[in-house]
């Protein structure tokens, strides 16, 4: 079972390697616009929070699981679970607001149509955190992430 602290309708922007691969060569392979421009990146499609949670888990575990929407509990709940000084205003944001990255302008720039997406590489995630020494290595190491005020 996962405890999802994400309401359900909380949408963001992902961007799958391949994608940043291919912005970054489209950049460099560019014959006009300006040297320096500030891009957007992430994939095609915009996924759920809660969706990229519940699948990036269920590759790492192997199996379905079924989520639990804790959400509406947070309020109540947070500081004993976690307190809210442990993640930064950015984090805490992200999982509450939707974060959603407008790609009209490398779209129109650079012809940008990027084909990488979450769901084709979940499982290569899963098998990437097994690979590092699987979830407690991974959530270990998540204390070093710049994301988590020390």
């Amino acid at each position: 079972m996962i405890f999802c602290p994400v309401a359900g309708h909380i949408e963001t922007s992902a961007t799958h390697v391949d994608n940043l691969a291919y912005a970054i060569d489209l950049f460099l392979n560019q014959t006009t616009g300006a040297a320096l421009q500030v891009l957007n990146i992430a994939d095609n499609y915009v996924y759920t929070l809660q969706n990229l949670i519940s699948k990036t888990l269920e590759a790492v575990e192997g199996r379905k699981l079924r989520l639990m929407n804790l959400s509406k509990l947070l309020p109540y709940i947070s500081d004993r679970i976690l307190p809210a000084n442990e993640l930064s205003p950015i984090a805490l944001k992200a999982l509450s607001t939707n974060s959603i990255l407008d790609l009209t302008n490398i779209k129109r720039s650079l012809d940008y149509t990027p084909q990488g997406t979450f769901d084709k590489s979940c499982l290569e995630l899963g098998r990437w955190i097994k690979g590092i020494g699987g979830k407690k290595a991974y959530l270990k190491s998540l204390t070093e992430v710049p994301w988590v005020q020390q």
